[in-house]
């Protein structure tokens, strides 16, 4: 595991996922759900501001 991974998940010899309880790996779960949401309708949105822009100068 490198960069952002690394920082918020590594615990040495373990990941930080396995030293959790059911509780806490199921909000964590959670919120990484959440966060894949945000970031496809982030997407979503950059997309279609894309299209937009390439609809002035071309055919699409």
């Amino acid at each position: 595991m490198v960069g952002v991974g690394k920082e918020q998940y590594d615990e040495g010899d373990t990941q930080r996922f396995e030293s959790m309880t059911i509780r806490e790996l199921l909000e964590w779960a959670s919120e990484e759900a959440e966060d894949l949401i945000v970031y496809g309708v982030m997407a979503r949105i950059r997309i279609k501001r894309i299209q937009r822009e390439l609809k002035k100068g071309f055919d699409l």
